[in-house]
């Protein structure tokens, strides 16, 4: 996935400095964790806020990829 975005990225930029920041930040943030979809709470007073927490970055990690992937064909990105 990562080599069909940073081809993206030079085709798009004709840079290679974009693909390089664009490796390095990859590297830097690794691939995302979702550890936390399979917590559970002992406490029954923090499952609600536990519940909470799942949704709402489960909906933050939804949004995100469909903004990724949208990227790809948003036209600011289209160079002559």
């Amino acid at each position: 996935v990562f080599g069909a975005y940073a081809t993206f990225c030079f085709m798009r930029t004709g840079s290679i400095y974009g693909v390089i920041l664009v490796h390095s930040f990859c590297n830097f943030m690794g691939l995302p964790s979702v550890h936390f979809l399979f917590l559970e709470s002992n406490n029954r007073s923090s499952q609600g806020e536990l519940k909470l927490f799942k949704w709402t970055c489960s909906v933050a990690y939804l949004f995100g990829m469909l903004s990724f992937w949208r990227g790809f064909y948003s036209p600011q990105w289209i160079t002559s």
